[in-house]
């Protein structure tokens, strides 16, 4: 029987104006206590980490990391608006999914940054994390949202914070992931306790 892993994903968010003042704070993910080395600096302030993991190898060992990477949402051209980039924010999300290893051996560990509670999930995005094990607060998030809206004026990047945290895996399905939505500014935590090594099964939602 495998040896269990701590997992703990800490993010966050705030209100944020355009032009941008700084380079924003990324997630911070550890398991058993050490953290997940950074894909790289922030090249802006706002989007989503993405760690895919192979589930036969210990997850604990660097080894195990198939993808490691920041995917942002970016300004539309030399604007304050990403409505119209928000799209290709999730498309690098599922292509980071699809391209890491055999599909059928992955856990994944998503978690934004400095978000917009409009900067909602794309069709293909819901689909491919309810599949790996999202559940109930994705859809909400998508259903309560008003997504793609953004605040009219020259300045406004992230006027509504919140932040989405995911745990899942490769035929995990609906409900079988962890993950949690805040929807205000602030500090988001996720916990949870896997199998070192897995088939797919989560253990503890901590």
């Amino acid at each position: 029987m495998s040896s269990s892993v701590n997992v703990e994903i800490v993010t966050s968010s705030q209100v944020i104006n355009y032009p941008f003042k700084s380079p924003g704070t990324p997630p911070k993910i550890t398991l058993n206590g050490q953290t997940i080395p950074s894909p790289g600096q922030l090249n802006f302030p706002t989007g989503f980490q993405i760690v895919v993991f192979n589930s036969v190898m210990d997850i604990t060992s660097p080894a195990a990391i198939l993808a490691n990477n920041y995917q942002f949402v970016v300004p539309y051209g030399d604007t304050s608006s990403w409505a119209q980039t928000i799209q290709y924010t999730y498309a690098g999300i599922v292509e980071t999914i699809l391209t890491a290893g055999n599909t059928n051996n992955q856990i994944i560990m998503l978690a934004s940054f400095g978000l917009d509670l409009n900067m909602c999930p794309t069709n293909e995005a819901l689909s491919t994390l309810l599949n790996y094990g999202a559940n109930s607060k994705l859809q909400y998030w998508d259903t309560h949202a008003d997504c793609g809206s953004q605040v009219g004026n020259s300045t406004s990047w992230t006027s509504f914070p919140a932040s989405y945290i995911m745990i899942g895996g490769s035929g995990w399905g609906y409900g079988n992931g962890y993950e949690t939505l805040l929807t205000s500014a602030g500090q988001a935590t996720l916990t949870a306790t896997l199998d070192a090594v897995t088939t797919g099964t989560a253990l503890v939602n901590a």
